[in-house]
């Protein structure tokens, strides 16, 4: 029987497939990637609160820079999707996302310490031969500078993401796993309401159709 823990993950990405393409209407139908990045962030904040009251360990909170950074990383790797998205296309953007398993199993050794296993370093080499299978027709398409660019930009959003899944595996047990994901993605909203008034307060006022 296969454990919950790979069904889990098996089950995010089909529905990380699915909101790519609704991000996708959304844009055609008149909003802006800064709308959907605001809009984006909040609703992952109010998924997130409930996560509080499951909390059972004694939290660390002499360690509350760990949380805060982890929404930092998580933050900026959100906005580099978005830039992404905006540059180039979520058909490129979206298979480029993969990659995050590759970053993760060089940011495991690099911060951890710990050596990744053989099947994850397997994983890693096919997830990488998969990629560039599914995208090399759609990458010879896009040889000019914004193409190019956009991958650029994915690529970073894939290492910002994986970095704060090794952080959050690494850090989050001994702090309170349920508190530490609950203040995580509170303090996303925080980091998004600041880029909001940094950016003259926007209006976030979409068509109804998107």
């Amino acid at each position: 029987m296969v454990s919950p823990y790979l069904i889990m993950p098996f089950c995010s990405a089909i529905i990380y497939a699915v909101a790519s393409v609704l991000l996708k209407r959304a844009l055609k139908e008149g909003a802006t990637s800064d709308q959907t990045f605001h809009f984006t962030n909040f609703a992952i904040t109010l998924v997130f609160l409930p996560f509080f009251f499951f909390e059972k360990a004694t939290i660390m909170w002499a360690n509350l820079w760990q949380p805060v950074l982890v929404s930092f990383v998580f933050f900026l790797g959100n906005l580099t999707t978005f830039w992404a998205i905006k540059k180039g296309d979520v058909s490129t953007v979206t298979p480029l996302m993969g990659t995050k398993v590759v970053f993760v199993a060089i940011v495991m050794v690099l911060i951890t310490k710990e050596t990744p296993t053989p099947g994850l370093w397997g994983a890693a080499l096919l997830t990488s031969i998969g990629i560039f299978l599914m995208g090399f027709s759609e990458f010879r398409k896009k040889t000019g500078t914004i193409g190019l660019s956009a991958i650029m930009i994915v690529l970073a959003s894939a290492l910002f993401f994986a970095l704060q899944d090794v952080l959050l595996a690494h850090w989050s047990t001994n702090f309170g796993a349920f508190t530490f994901m609950t203040l995580s993605m509170t303090c996303l909203s925080g980091w998004t309401l600041m880029m909001w008034l940094c950016q003259g307060r926007p209006s976030l006022k979409m068509p109804r159709a998107s």
